[in-house]
């Protein structure tokens, strides 16, 4: 008895954690979520990690245009996403569009309504985002 509801208590853990991770960073919305959070709050590190090899030129020549005083403004953004949709997929690449709210670190700021479109393609097995053409 003990045994049989483990097995259940096991398969609904399995079940409610597949259910949780439908924006993955294995999915092109995940990945596109992680990037726009990313991009707009300069964090480097991860705009690396989720876009393609060929971006990261790109990536480097945006983040010498920015001073440590521009830099830590950015970094203050708080994000929150609404929603990510797939507007075009094949196996290989996928176009997502992200919504989300933004707001600039200073108190008496306000939510900004805001949208951004961005290009996948496969790196591997991984989604990547393409700041450059491939």
């Amino acid at each position: 008895m003990r045994g049989i509801i483990t097995t259940i208590f096991a398969g609904l853990a399995l079940i409610l954690s597949a259910c949780n991770n439908t924006k993955s960073e294995k999915t092109p919305e995940g990945v596109t979520e992680r990037f726009v959070s990313a991009f707009n709050t300069a964090d480097f590190q991860n705009m690396y990690a989720y876009s393609s090899k060929k971006s990261h030129i790109l990536l480097d020549n945006l983040a010498k245009q920015h001073n440590d005083t521009d830099l830590e403004a950015i970094r203050s953004r708080k994000i929150a996403i609404d929603s990510t949709t797939v507007t075009g997929m094949t196996d290989s690449t996928a176009t997502c569009v992200c919504y989300f709210k933004i707001k600039s670190g200073a108190e008496n700021d306000e939510w900004q309504s805001a949208r951004q479109e961005w290009d996948l393609a496969k790196e591997g097995d991984d989604w990547k985002v393409l700041l450059v053409k491939p």
